[in-house]
């Protein structure tokens, strides 16, 4: 009969198995730990689970770091396109010999007779279209002006931070429109022009959802998007723009949108302010209406 495992090492694989059922329930998590705690005996319960907390944030971090490279560069999923003049990422299974045309002049979407105007903004225009029998979204977003383009020449494009942002997501378990493909105009290192390609998800908005009395689902799909920011604030993650109409409803699914400002966290003091930021955000978008904002008072 072997030795028992130390409690660090045992505290460290249970953060392997933790990270990967991507728990949404602060609470449930805690249920979890006890029940390990009880039948391991293990003393020192409060140093233990903050170990274990921050082992399983460690491990979260070392996978999705993983799974993101693989969509940054050539791989079995995503092909990468890299010249002076433009950065270009796709998923494999959909560059097909017209998608390779249309990302090399993207802008033909948007003076397309058979596309659908979503938003014509001073910084984003984004439409619909279908593209190779897809049905597709496609953002582009423009610099305002000479000193913001000149500004965010050094930064990440916005289409590559939201790429990022939906493989995260998709990664740790919370639903979001697939990203498709993505392209940076560059000249050298410095970065210009930027367009996101995702999938079009034909769903209903958050905002018009509840206040629709036709839906009668409306606390089971409250539950949802509640489960949704507890994902988030375990991940240490802000959306940024938790606006009701950036929660879409599809097959009975909450699905998160709009990832430009998304930021993940390593701070737990930025992350907990952060994420009240975005509940209270969403809960302004009840205000005129108090049973809907009842169903959501988890988040309070």
């Amino acid at each position: 009969m072997g030795f028992p495992l130390g409690t660090k090492k045992s505290l460290r694989n249970l953060a392997v198995i933790f990270a990967q059922l991507n728990i949404q329930d602060m609470a449930l998590l805690k249920e979890l730990v006890d029940i390990y705690f009880s039948v391991r005996f293990l003393k020192s319960k409060e140093r233990s689970e903050l170990f274990l907390k921050k082992s399983i944030d460690k491990r979260r971090r070392i996978v999705s770091k993983g799974y993101l490279k693989k969509n940054y560069r050539e791989s079995t999923e995503t092909v990468c396109r890299k010249s002076f003049s433009s950065f270009v990422l796709c998923k494999r299974d959909h560059y097909t010999k017209f998608m390779e045309s249309f990302l090399g002049n993207p802008d033909i979407a948007f003076d397309s007779p058979e596309m659908i105007m979503l938003k014509n903004g001073n910084s984003t225009t984004v439409v619909r279209l279908t593209v190779d029998g897809m049905d597709l979204v496609i953002k582009r977003y423009n610099a305002k002006n000479i000193f913001r383009g000149f500004r965010h020449a050094f930064k990440k494009s916005y289409a590559d931070r939201s790429w990022g942002a939906a493989h995260y997501l998709i990664n740790n378990g919370i639903k979001t429109a697939r990203p498709i493909a993505m392209k940076e105009m560059r000249i050298g290192p410095f970065r210009g022009k930027s367009y996101l390609v995702c999938e079009y998800i034909d769903g209903i908005n958050a905002l018009d959802y509840f206040i629709d009395p036709a839906f009668k689902d409306k606390k089971i799909m409250a539950q949802k998007v509640v489960g949704i920011f507890n994902q988030l604030e375990l991940l240490r993650v802000r959306h940024g723009d938790m606006k009701a109409t950036n929660i879409l409803i599809y097959y009975n699914n909450p699905y998160l949108i709009d990832l430009d400002s998304m930021v993940i966290y390593k701070n737990n003091v930025l992350s907990n302010r952060a994420h009240r930021k975005d509940v209270d955000r969403f809960m302004r978008n009840w205000s005129e209406h108090p049973k809907i904002k009842k169903m959501f008072s988890p988040l309070s």
